[in-house]
C-alpha cells in the first residue's frame, strides 16, 4: 500500500495533472494495477470542522497480475478509528470458493480448423432431418460435443512439446530429421494460431483484426472480464454487505421478478392518442415472402465470435457451414414466418448480468442481457432488417436515435441548445424550464400489451411555469407509467430553469415532480449539457480515458501490429462522438496525439524514442505514413457533416430550430455567427467555409444558383464564373441562361455575359428535359453525397508523395504484419541502428551489431554491405540487385522496380532475418550459421501462411456479396439501376 495524491478532492481545486503523470507512468512501467477498497474513499483530511476541512484520496492499493491470478476473491475496505489522519486499508485474503456449475457446452471456432470438422456437423445434421432445425441442432451439438471435447484442451502443454521437439530436431541434419522438423514446424505454427483463437473468442474484443497473434493479450483480457463480471456481493440499505452465495441468488431472483412482473393498467387512455401511420402497401412489403438471401443476410451481419445461446452454436458455426445447415435454416424462417409460431426451446434464453460501471456494489449496478440462441437471433434479424425502413414513419421527428437516416447527434443539438437559450434568459416576465427524464428499465418495463396496442394504432408550449402545469405533467406521465408498465427514474431526472425563474418557484416546482435542479456538471446522451470557459477541463473526461485505455494492462501485450488496429479503432475513435458536435480545444487535441504518438512507438515500455511525428504517421500507407488522423482536423470533418445536414435537410427539426436561431433569412453558408451563440453553433460556424469551398450546384431547373456567387461550374481548381460581373444582374440565375423551352443553354446570352472559359464549361453541363429542381453535391465524391472521409482529405490537403514510391506495394504483400511493420521502419529509417541511435544522442559504441566491425552501422552497410550480410545472401542463392549504389533509398527503389513480386517478398524476408540475428548477437549473444539465417525466416513465413489457410473470416460481413460490380470494357457505357414490379405496373430508376 502506498500514499499518492488522486485528482479528486473534497474542498478546492483538482490536482493538475502533471502533477500525477510521474506516478501513473512509473505505476503503469512496474506492471501493478489500482485494487479497489471498499468504504470510504477519501482516506485522509485535515481541518474538520473549520472552514478549511478538506478530504483526499491519498492512499491506495496497487497489485500486480500474478498477485491476483493467486488471490482472485481477495477484498479490501477502509478501516475506521485510525489515531493517524490517514485511514488504514486492510485487505482480507479469502479463499476462492468455488461454485459448482455443470459445464454448459458451446461451439468452439477453433474447431473450424480441423480437417475432419466438417464430416462431424453434416453427420450430426442429417442424423435425423425429420425432427427440424431444434432436433438438428440438437443432434449437431451432441455429435460435435464429443468429437470436439479432447481437441481444445490445454495448448500451453502441446505447444511446450512441440517446441522440445525442434529443439531436439534442429541438432539433426540427416533427412529424416529435416522433414520431422518442418513437420513439427507446421504443427507449431498451427496450435500457436488455435491457441490464439481460442482465447480470441472468449476475449471478446472485436476491434481486434487482422494483427499478429497476440494470445497473451486475449489471455488477460479474459481474466480481466472474470474477475470484472464476478459477483463477490451487493451491498444493502444500511452499508452492510451481503456475500452468502445462497442469499446473493435470492435477491437478484427476487429484484428482477419486480422488474419482469406484468402490471396492469389503464391503457386505452394512452392508445387513443396514437394516430396510424401505415398503409396498405406499407403491410404487403412487411408480410411479403421471406427470401433466402434475406436469411443469409442476417446470419453474416453477425460477429462470428458472439456468446451463443442455451444451445451453445456460436454465428460462426452458423456461418462456416451455411452451405450444409442454409436450406433448413431458411426453410424454418418462412415456416415461422407463415405461421406466426416459434418452436418449442428456440427462443429459450440464458440471461446474464454484466456490470454497469467499473465497481459495482448495489443490486442495481448489474445489467441483465439476454443471451438469445442464433437461431432464434436470425430470424428476429430478418424481421427487424424489414422494419428500418419504415420505422422514420412511424417514429416522429423528435426522436433521432436509432432510425435509419437520422442521427443521435441530433438530439444533442436540439438540447444543448435549448439549454444553452436557458442558461442565457436573464430578463422579461415569462420563465421557462425544461424537464429531463430519465426512464427505469426502459427496455425490460414494456409491457408487451401495450407495444402491441401501439403497433396497432400505428397500422400494422412553453408558458409561465404554474404549479397547476406541473401538476398535470406528472399525471400524464403517471398515466404512461400505468399504460406502458415503465417508469419514470426521478432521481436521474432533472429540472433546468432560465435564469430569470425566482428562486422559490424552482424549489416549488422541484417538490412537485420530486426531481433535483441539475448542476454545471450535468451530461445528456453523455455529452455535457453546460461549457463555460474551462472548454479544455470540462472536456478533459476524453483524455482520462485514452490514457485509461493506453494504461490498461492488457495493452501492454500487443505487438506494434496491434497497436495500429488499437489506435485506429479504438483510441481515435474515443473523442469522435464528442467531435460530432463539439470542437475540441486545440491544445486538447494536441496532447491526445502526444499520447497516442507516445504509445506507438513506445508501447508497453516508457523509454523510448519518438522516430516520427505524429504528422508523418498520419500520411496515408501509400505516402509513408501509418494513415492515423489528425484530431483537429478530423473534428472539423465530423463538424462539417452535421454543418452540411444544416444546408441541405432545411426540413429538419434541428435544421428548423437552428435557422430560427441564427440564420432566419438565408441559409446556413450565408449564415453570421450572432449574438450570444451556443458552443455547438460556434463550433458548427467553424467549418463554414469548409462547406463552401466543397460544395457545389448541380444544374437542374437553375432556380436557386446565383450565376455570379455560386460555384456551378464542372471545374475542380475553380467552379465559379471568371467573367466579369454585368451591372444589374448581380443576383441573376442560372435559369436566365436558359431558352425560352428550359431545354438547352441560350448561346446568345452566353456570348453576350461570358469569355471562352466560362461558356465552354457551361456549354458542358447537360441539360435535363425533365427540369428537375437544382441539387447542391459535394465535390468530394463522384456520388455528390456528404463523406467525412472525403471531407478529411479536404480539410488536410494534399499529400506530397515520398521519393520512394514502393509503399502500395509492400503492405500488400502476403507476410506477418510485424515483418511488414519491420520493414516500414526500414523504408522510414526509423530501425535502432546504432548509427540512428548515436544521432539522436544515445550514448552506444558505433559497430556492427551483426559482423563486430568498429563503424557506421548504418541501413546500407548492414543489409547490403556488411560481410555477414554478404554471406547470407549468398547462402541461399540470392541475386542481389545494384550492391553497387552509395544510398540505402537508391537501393530500395532500383529493387522494387526490378524484381517481381516473390522475388520481393524474399528480399523483405531476408532484411527482417538479418536484423533479427543481428539483435540475437547484440543482446544474448547467440549466433546461427550463416545460411540459417534466411532459410530460418523464410521457414517462419511458411508456417504463418499455412496457419492462415483454414483461418475463419474476424470480420462481420464477409461472404454476404454474391457479386461484384465490373468495370464495363473499352468503348463501352454501363448504367446500373433497380426496377420493381407491383399490382401490373413496373418502372425503373
Amino acid at each position: 500500500m502506498i500514499s499518492c495524491l488522486q485528482t479528486r478532492r473534497e474542498e478546492g481545486f483538482p490536482h493538475p495533472p502533471w502533477l500525477l503523470r510521474g506516478f501513473r507512468e512509473a505505476v503503469w512501467a512496474s506492471g501493478l494495477s489500482n485494487f479497489h477498497f471498499e468504504g470510504y474513499q477519501f482516506t485522509w483530511e485535515r481541518w474538520r470542522g473549520t472552514p478549511n476541512w478538506v478530504e483526499e484520496k491519498l492512499d491506495r492499493i496497487l497489485t500486480s497480475e500474478s498477485w491476483l491470478d493467486s488471490f482472485g476473491n481477495a477484498a479490501a475496505e477502509t478501516l475506521e478509528g485510525s489515531p493517524s489522519d490517514h485511514m488504514a486499508l486492510v485487505i482480507k485474503l479469502q479463499p476462492v470458493r468455488g461454485v459448482r456449475r455443470r459445464r454448459r457446452f458451446k461451439f468452439e471456432n477453433v474447431w473450424l480448423k480441423e480437417a475432419d470438422c466438417r464430416e462431424v456437423v453434416v453427420r450430426g445434421w442429417f442424423m435425423r432431418r425429420e425432427r427440424g432445425v431444434v432436433g438438428q441442432i440438437e443432434d449437431c451439438r451432441r455429435e460435435v460435443g464429443s468429437w470436439g471435447k479432447d481437441r481444445c484442451g490445454d495448448y500451453s502443454k502441446r505447444i511446450g512439446f512441440c517446441r522440445k521437439r525442434l529443439n531436439y530436431l534442429r541438432l539433426k541434419s540427416d533427412v529424416w530429421s529435416t522433414l520431422e522438423f518442418n513437420k513439427v514446424k507446421a504443427e507449431y505454427i498451427n496450435l500457436l494460431e488455435k491457441e490464439n483463437q481460442f482465447w480470441r473468442q472468449r476475449a471478446k474484443e472485436f476491434w481486434y483484426r487482422g494483427g499478429d497473434l497476440n494470445t497473451r493479450f486475449f489471455h488477460n483480457v479474459v481474466k480481466s472480464r472474470r474477475r470484472r463480471n464476478r459477483v463477490e456481493g451487493f451491498k444493502l440499505d444500511g452499508g452492510r454487505w451481503e456475500r452468502d452465495r445462497e442469499e446473493l441468488g435470492r435477491m437478484v431472483e427476487d429484484y428482477f421478478i419486480n422488474i419482469f412482473t406484468s402490471v396492469q393498467g389503464d391503457r386505452e387512455n394512452v392508445l387513443r392518442c396514437v394516430s396510424s401511420k401505415l398503409e396498405a402497401h406499407h403491410n404487403l412489403e412487411l408480410l411479403r415472402p421471406i427470401q433466402s438471401e434475406e436469411v443469409k443476410v442476417a446470419v453474416f451481419s453477425m460477429h462470428p465470435d458472439k456468446s451463443p445461446g442455451p444451445d451453445g452454436m456460436s454465428p460462426g458455426f452458423f456461418q462456416h457451414f451455411w452451405d450444409v445447415l442454409g436450406p433448413d435454416i431458411v426453410d424454418f424462417c418462412k415456416t415461422s414466418f407463415n405461421t406466426g409460431h416459434l418452436p418449442e426451446k428456440v427462443n429459450h434464453t440464458h440471461i446474464v448480468l454484466i456490470p454497469k460501471k467499473d465497481k459495482p456494489e448495489v443490486i442495481g449496478d448489474w445489467r441483465p442481457i439476454s443471451l438469445c440462441n442464433v437461431i432464434y437471433k436470425i430470424f428476429a434479424k430478418v424481421l427487424a432488417n424489414r422494419m428500418k425502413g419504415l420505422l422514420h414513419i412511424c417514429i416522429s421527428e423528435f426522436q433521432s436515435a436509432f432510425v435509419p437516416g437520422r442521427s443521435i447527434v441530433d438530439n444533442v443539438m436540439l438540447a444543448f441548445e435549448s439549454h444553452h437559450y436557458l442558461r442565457r434568459k436573464r430578463q422579461g416576465k415569462t420563465g421557462y424550464a425544461a424537464l429531463k427524464l430519465d426512464m427505469s428499465k426502459a427496455y425490460d418495463r414494456v409491457e408487451w400489451d401495450f407495444l402491441e396496442g401501439i403497433m396497432r394504432r400505428l397500422g400494422f408550449g412553453d408558458r409561465w411555469a404554474t404549479h397547476r402545469e406541473v401538476t398535470a405533467v406528472r399525471e400524464i406521465l403517471h398515466a404512461y407509467e400505468t399504460a406502458s408498465g415503465q417508469t419514470i427514474n426521478y432521481n436521474k431526472s432533472k429540472f433546468f430553469f432560465s435564469a430569470n425563474v425566482p428562486a422559490h418557484i424552482q424549489e416549488g416546482l422541484m417538490e412537485v415532480m420530486r426531481v433535483e435542479y441539475a448542476g454545471n456538471e450535468e451530461k445528456y446522451l453523455g455529452l455535457p449539457a453546460f461549457f463555460g470557459k474551462r472548454k479544455k477541463e470540462i472536456l478533459s473526461y476524453i483524455r482520462n480515458r485514452v490514457v485509461s485505455r493506453i494504461q490498461n494492462w492488457n495493452s501492454k501485450f500487443l505487438s506494434r501490429a496491434g497497436r495500429e488496429i488499437m489506435l485506429k479503432t479504438v483510441i481515435q475513435a474515443m473523442p469522435t462522438y464528442t467531435m460530432n458536435v463539439f470542437l475540441l480545444p486545440l491544445d486538447l487535441c494536441r496532447e491526445l496525439e502526444v499520447m497516442m504518438n507516445g504509445y506507438w512507438w513506445k508501447g508497453k515500455s516508457e523509454k523510448g524514442i519518438r522516430w516520427r511525428n505524429w504528422d508523418s504517421l498520419c500520411k496515408p500507407k501509400k505516402y509513408g505514413g501509418m494513415g492515423f488522423r489528425k484530431i483537429r482536423d478530423f473534428n472539423l470533418a465530423m463538424l462539417a457533416k452535421q454543418a452540411w445536414k444544416l444546408q441541405t435537410e432545411p426540413e429538419s427539426l434541428v435544421s428548423r430550430v437552428f435557422k430560427a436561431r441564427y440564420f432566419p433569412d438565408g441559409s446556413y453558408v450565408t449564415a453570421k455567427i450572432g449574438g450570444s451563440p451556443s458552443f455547438i453553433w460556434r463550433s458548427l460556424f467553424e467549418v463554414q467555409n469548409i462547406i463552401k469551398k466543397g460544395s457545389k450546384w448541380r444544374v437542374g431547373n437553375g432556380n436557386h444558383i446565383n450565376v455570379w456567387r455560386d460555384s456551378w461550374l464542372p471545374d475542380k481548381v475553380n467552379p465559379k464564373i471568371t467573367s466579369v460581373c454585368v451591372e444589374g444582374l448581380e443576383e441573376a440565375t442560372v435559369a436566365g441562361l436558359l431558352n425560352s423551352k428550359g431545354e438547352d443553354w441560350d448561346l446568345d446570352i452566353l456570348k453576350d455575359l461570358f469569355n471562352e472559359r466560362d461558356i465552354d464549361l457551361i456549354r458542358s453541363i447537360p441539360i435535363s428535359n425533365r427540369l428537375v429542381e437544382d441539387r447542391l453535391i459535394w465535390s468530394g465524391e463522384q456520388n455528390g453525397c456528404f463523406s467525412v472521409k472525403s471531407c478529411y482529405r479536404q480539410v488536410v490537403g494534399e499529400f506530397r508523395p515520398e521519393e520512394w514510391l514502393g509503399w502500395t506495394a509492400m503492405w500488400k504483400f502476403q507476410l506477418p504484419p510485424k515483418i511488414k511493420h519491420f520493414f516500414w521502419q526500414v523504408c522510414t529509417n526509423c530501425l535502432p541502428t546504432t548509427s540512428n541511435l548515436i544521432r539522436r544522442g544515445v550514448e552506444c559504441r558505433a559497430l556492427c551489431g551483426l559482423c563486430g566491425d568498429e563503424g557506421d552501422e548504418s541501413l546500407l552497410h548492414l543489409f547490403v554491405t556488411c560481410r555477414e550480410a554478404k554471406e547470407a545472401w549468398r547462402a541461399v542463392n540470392w541475386r542481389q540487385v545494384n550492391q553497387s549504389v552509395s544510398a540505402f533509398p537508391d537501393w530500395l527503389q532500383l529493387n522494387f522496380q526490378s524484381l517481381q513480386e516473390k522475388e520481393l517478398t524474399r528480399l523483405i524476408l531476408g532484411c527482417w532475418g538479418i536484423w533479427r540475428e543481428r539483435n540475437q548477437r547484440v543482446w544474448n549473444g547467440s549466433k546461427l550459421d550463416r545460411a540459417q539465417i534466411l532459410r530460418k525466416a523464410e521457414a517462419y513465413v511458411e508456417g504463418w501462411s499455412m496457419a492462415q489457410l483454414p483461418k475463419l473470416a474476424s470480420g462481420s460481413r464477409w461472404g454476404v456479396c454474391s457479386s461484384l460490380w465490373q468495370r464495363p470494357g473499352m468503348n463501352w457505357g454501363k448504367v446500373n439501376t433497380d426496377a420493381s414490379v407491383r399490382n401490373g405496373g413496373c418502372g425503373f430508376g
